[in-house]
């Protein structure tokens, strides 16, 4: 449990400064990391805060919702991600008729 934790306590930030931009970009329409939107910046990470609280008092069985979310977000990590940059990377190239496979 000690080395969960730890895991936890190093990759909770790593994965949501991600999260912040892109939520930051869609919400206000800004980089919530620059000062002068403190006030979005710490909302969004009170939200993150207050919902994972929410989950951990609302899951009785936190191996269920482990396996729930590896199971999903895995499989989209593998297979959807990098479908998505490639597409994405390959635009200009389709744009002008050249084709990648």
């Amino acid at each position: 449990r000690g080395c969960l934790a730890l895991k936890s306590f190093v990759s909770y930030p790593l994965l949501h400064f991600a999260a912040r931009l892109c939520l930051g970009d869609l919400f206000f329409g800004a980089d919530v990391t620059q000062a002068d939107y403190g006030i979005s910046f710490y909302t969004l990470t009170f939200g993150f805060l207050l919902l994972t609280l929410g989950i951990s008092v609302a899951v009785e069985h936190l191996g269920f919702l482990v396996n729930l979310t590896s199971a999903a977000l895995g499989v989209f990590q593998v297979f959807v991600w990098p479908g998505v940059m490639l597409f994405a990377t390959t635009r200009s190239a389709r744009a002008r008729g050249v084709r990648c496979w």
